[in-house]
C-alpha cells in the first residue's frame, strides 16, 4: 500500500512538473509571438472574433492588400458587416481604403472549433490554398491547431494580435494563458485518442 502511494505521489509530481514546464514555455511563446512572413500575400484573411484589435487588424491587412478576400468568423448575430466597416473607418487614422470586394462574416461559431468549421464551410469550393489567420497572441496556437485539423492542406500565415490589457504584470494574462494551455492539452489528447481509435480499435472490431 505504501509503495503504491509513493508511486502515485511520484507520478503526480512528475505530471505537475511537466505541466509547469510546458506552461512556462507556452507563456514565453505567447509573449514572443509576432506576425510571420510580413508582406507575404494570401488568398484570404480570416479573423476570429473575441479579442481587442482583431477585427481592426483584419481590416488593416485587407486594406493594405495582404489578400483579396476577408472573412470574419464568430460575429454576434446582431452585428452586420456594414456596422463593422463603419466602426473601423472611425478609427482608421491612416486613411486606408477598403477594397470594394470581397468581405463576409459568419454568425454561427461560438468556439474556436466552430470557427474552424465555419471557415472551412465558407471557403469550400472556393480556390483557397492560403490564409492569414488573425487572432490574439494567447489564442494563436490553439486557433492554428484547430484550423490545421479542419483544413490540413491549407497554408496558414499567422498574424497574432498583441493585446496591451493582457500583459505579464496583470493577473488576467496568467488566467487566460493557463486556460489556453489546458485547452490545448485537452484537444491534443482528443486528437491522439481519435487516431488510436481509427488506427487500432476500428480495425480490430472489423476483424472480429
Amino acid at each position: 500500500m505504501r509503495k503504491a502511494l509513493k508511486t502515485i505521489i511520484l507520478f503526480t509530481t512528475l505530471l505537475g512538473f511537466l505541466w509547469v514546464a510546458g506552461y512556462g514555455a507556452f507563456s514565453i511563446s505567447v509573449l514572443s509571438k509576432k506576425p510571420k512572413n510580413t508582406g507575404v500575400s494570401s488568398d484570404i484573411i480570416i479573423v476570429l472574433t473575441g479579442g481587442n484589435y482583431r477585427i481592426k487588424t483584419g481590416f488593416d491587412l485587407w486594406a493594405n492588400g495582404y489578400a483579396p478576400k476577408l472573412f470574419i468568423t464568430g460575429v454576434h448575430k446582431s452585428v452586420t458587416l456594414p456596422a463593422l466597416i463603419n466602426q473601423w473607418q472611425k478609427v482608421n487614422a491612416d486613411g486606408l481604403l477598403l477594397p470594394e470586394c470581397c468581405a463576409a462574416i459568419g454568425h454561427d461559431a461560438t468556439t474556436t472549433i466552430e470557427n474552424a468549421k465555419e471557415t472551412a464551410a465558407w471557403i469550400a469550393h472556393k480556390q483557397i490554398s492560403s490564409i492569414h489567420l488573425v487572432t490574439s497572441t494567447y489564442h494563436m496556437s490553439r486557433a492554428r491547431m484547430e484550423f490545421a485539423h479542419a483544413m490540413p492542406t491549407l497554408k496558414i500565415i499567422e498574424h497574432p494580435v498583441t493585446q496591451n490589457d493582457y500583459r505579464p504584470n496583470q493577473k488576467r494574462f496568467w488566467r487566460i494563458t493557463a486556460s489556453e494551455y489546458n485547452k490545448i492539452i485537452f484537444r491534443r489528447a482528443t486528437f491522439v485518442i481519435a487516431k488510436f481509435k481509427t488506427a487500432i480499435l476500428e480495425p480490430l472490431s472489423k476483424n472480429r
